[in-house]
């Protein structure tokens, strides 16, 4: 199947560099730490209460919500 779609969609002659910080920007995210609209990094527990608003700004709930990560 990967040869397949491989054929359909080949990967770029050259890949993408991706810096150290979007890296580090990525491992927070798959940790759970998650930042929005300039306000300092906040830490989710398992299983994520998307609703938590930890900067009493509606904002901050609204944008993580639509966190393409956001389980449905």
């Amino acid at each position: 199947m990967l040869t397949h779609y491989r054929g359909r969609f080949p990967l770029p002659a050259e890949r993408p560099t991706i810096s150290p910080a979007r890296l580090a920007e990525a491992d927070l995210v798959c940790e759970n730490t998650l930042q929005y609209l300039g306000y300092e990094p906040r830490h989710y527990a398992e299983p994520i209460d998307w609703e938590w608003d930890p900067h009493n700004d509606i904002e901050w709930v609204a944008g993580v919500y639509r966190f393409p990560g956001r389980a449905p």
